[in-house]
């Protein structure tokens, strides 16, 4: 699982640098920072990585409750109005299942 993946560069070039990594077998997991209004300028481009498939998780960059506090549910309330609802549960309860049970997707 390549975490963080909005903190390298590869993703902004293109959809093909995303396929390659997904072909060799690399999940995906987006912080929920991203799809904050504060990140208003790339918020658009990571919820169409959402919803084209390219996220497999969705987690935080959580540090402690004071510093970087977990803002998943916001996160969540503004995915559920801009990505299908099969996509969202995919990433958030799916994929993670199937993961804990078998170690792979």
């Amino acid at each position: 699982i390549l975490a963080h993946v909005e903190r390298y560069a590869c993703v902004y070039k293109g959809y093909r640098e995303l396929d390659d990594l997904i072909s060799l077998g690399v999940l995906l997991q987006l912080s929920s920072e991203c799809v904050l209004k504060r990140f208003d300028r790339k918020s658009s481009f990571f919820i169409k990585m959402i919803n084209k498939g390219y996220i497999h998780f969705l987690g935080t960059d959580c540090h402690s409750i004071s510093w970087r506090a977990p803002v998943m549910h916001d996160a969540v309330t503004i995915l559920r109005k801009k990505v299908p609802e099969y996509i969202l549960d995919k990433i958030l309860y799916t994929n993670p299942d199937i993961l804990k049970k078998d170690g792979f997707l």
